[in-house]
């Protein structure tokens, strides 16, 4: 059993998007990360009750996320614990690390002698997203929490998806890290899984037909996925694809690109309303009617590796893939177990820490696939179904094994 401690602080949220609430504790209410903080006396006197509930029905916690994965967490009011545990600031917005939400947290009389007499750490979980260690400058806010409070050495443990977050903080004393595999949980949720496995591996086995030579999804018009969208757009090959993209907002617009692509926006596969975010869903078709992915994943910066829904969905389809993202995504993604496709594609690109450099070869090797025939093609994914099943057998353990909460245990008992 792994208790996670919450404190129960009084007054209510102020009114966001609609919903308001009581703050029962330091959990994250209604996905705005004010962990804890106090609350401004302007609001004090509301009398509005159930955040807790409304928390829980939208799953805007990730203590929910990880109990519905970790069924032997247990989550406990501070006052009524009376053994090791972890004293939980739950975050879910990148708003909460840069709007200075982070340096108001409030840690209660009791946790805090707790922590200090080496009964209690602090975890801080982000585990849907990836703190941008530098840019954000995760480890000055969170020493600036150790001096606020004096805390002692190894009393705080990040929990985030950001993989290279071990590194940037493995020089600090005070603050540990243990990647979080939140979206390849969550992946094993969304489609029956043995009827999706047997249709697609027929469906390889079977050389069926397939019209499209790759997919590439893209909801959300980021940075590097209207670069790179645009560079399939131009290219000879763009009209075998099948590709998505949503409208840029006015912010989003990249000055050099021509008008008349964005003219042309939003790309659509089905006609699927690009406003309605996917990650809970899976397509079996579309792996069905093409050879190969290109993922452009949520994050393009070198100190990030991030991997969402977006990587565990092809792998979970037996869909060989590139991804488009920072350096070095590809060689974790091999230290979590999985295996990549150096053999029929070439992956220098995860070595090469030039974005637009990347993407330049990433295209290259899409143009050289798009020159071969359907049967090379075909006969190229019954090369790669071993492969392909050795990834998919490996999801399957790594989703069954309890390995991040063994670790959470043994960071809180050092």
């Amino acid at each position: 059993m792994l208790i996670f401690g919450y404190d129960k602080f009084q007054g209510p949220t102020p009114i966001v998007n609609g919903f308001v609430g009581d703050i029962e504790n330091n959990i994250s209410p209604i996905n705005l990360g004010f962990a804890g903080y106090e609350m401004s006396p302007d609001i004090k006197d509301c009398d509005i009750k159930n955040i807790k509930d409304l928390c829980i029905l939208r799953n805007t916690t990730h203590y929910e996320v990880l109990k519905n994965h970790y069924p032997t967490l247990k989550l406990e009011k501070v006052s009524d614990i009376y053994t090791k545990y972890y004293y939980i600031i739950d975050v879910y917005p990148h708003e909460f690390w840069n709007g200075g939400k982070s340096n108001d947290i409030t840690i209660s009389e009791k946790a805090l002698k707790d922590i200090k007499n080496n009964q209690a750490k602090i975890l801080v979980l982000f585990c849907t997203e990836a703190l941008r260690i530098k840019s954000q400058n995760i480890l000055g806010l969170l020493n600036s929490w150790v001096h606020k409070y004096d805390l002692p050495k190894r009393s705080i443990v990040v929990s985030c998806g950001n993989h290279l977050a071990v590194e940037y903080f493995k020089g600090s004393d005070y603050i540990t890290h243990v990647p979080s595999n939140r979206w390849e949980l969550s992946t094993r949720d969304i489609d029956n899984r043995v009827e999706h496995t047997k249709t697609l591996i027929n469906h390889i086995v079977t050389n069926g037909k397939r019209d499209n030579l790759f997919i590439c999804y893209n909801r959300r018009a980021h940075y590097h996925r209207i670069r790179f969208v645009k560079l399939l757009y131009d290219s000879d090959f763009f009209e075998r694809g099948l590709v998505s993209l949503g409208v840029p907002q006015e912010h989003e617009l990249i000055s050099d690109i021509e008008d008349e692509f964005y003219g042309r926006l939003p790309f659509m596969i089905d006609n699927l309303d690009l406003t309605i975010n996917r990650a809970n869903e899976l397509t079996t078709k579309d792996y069905m009617r093409t050879y190969f992915s290109i993922i452009t994943e949520t994050t393009y910066e070198n100190s990030c590796v991030f991997m969402s829904e977006k990587i565990f969905k092809p792998i979970v389809s037996f869909h060989p893939f590139f991804v488009l993202t920072g350096v070095n995504f590809l060689k974790y993604l091999r230290k979590m177990g999985y295996r990549t496709f150096s053999e029929w594609f070439d992956e220098s690109y995860d070595k090469e820490e030039d974005l637009n450099k990347r993407m330049t070869i990433i295209l290259s090797e899409v143009e050289r696939l798009s020159k071969l025939s359907d049967s090379d093609l075909k006969q190229m994914l019954a090369e790669m179904l071993p492969t392909l099943k050795f990834n998919h057998k490996t999801f399957i353990k790594r989703i069954k094994s309890q390995k991040y909460v063994e670790k959470l245990k043994e960071e809180l008992w050092k």
